[in-house]
Formats: structure tokens, C-alpha cells, sequence
């Protein structure tokens, strides 16, 4: 299954669709090719109001349809 969400780093905001059964931070990954310094741990779930791993699919950490992930800075 496919799951619609908008990732935000800093100000820049991009909608993505990706099988539920991905991890986070690999599709985070080939997103951001050229910007590896970019890449967050953890990000916000704003439906869930909770921190998610970029370790874990969406899928484990119950994300769905409509959500906005937001990196977490280091």
C-alpha cells in the first residue's frame, strides 16, 4: 500500500508517495542525493504529535495518508 505525505526540512516542503513497507530514511535518502547533511534521525509526525524513527517504515510507526513528517535537527 502507498502512503501520500509531505516531508519538511527547514522551510522546504516536498510530497512524496512511497509503499508502506520502506523505511523512512532510505526513501529520505534518495530523495536528498545531493544534500546528505540534510538527513534527520528523527522526524515529527504533526497527525500523531509524536517523534518517529527514520529507522522504521511508515507502516511500524503508523503513519498515514495526508501526515507531514518534519526533521528534527541536530
Amino acid at each position: 500500500m502507498h502512503i501520500d505525505f509531505t516531508l519538511q526540512i527547514d522551510d522546504k516542503k516536498i510530497d512524496l508517495s512511497m509503499n508502506s513497507k520502506q523505511c523512512i530514511g532510505e526513501v529520505t535518502k534518495d530523495v536528498l542525493v545531493l544534500r546528505k547533511d540534510l538527513l534527520s534521525d528523527y522526524y515529527l509526525s504533526c497527525m500523531q504529535q509524536r517523534m518517529i524513527s527514520a529507522y522504521k517504515t511508515l507502516e511500524e510507526e503508523n503513519i498515514k495518508n495526508g501526515d507531514r513528517l518534519v526533521a528534527i535537527r541536530r
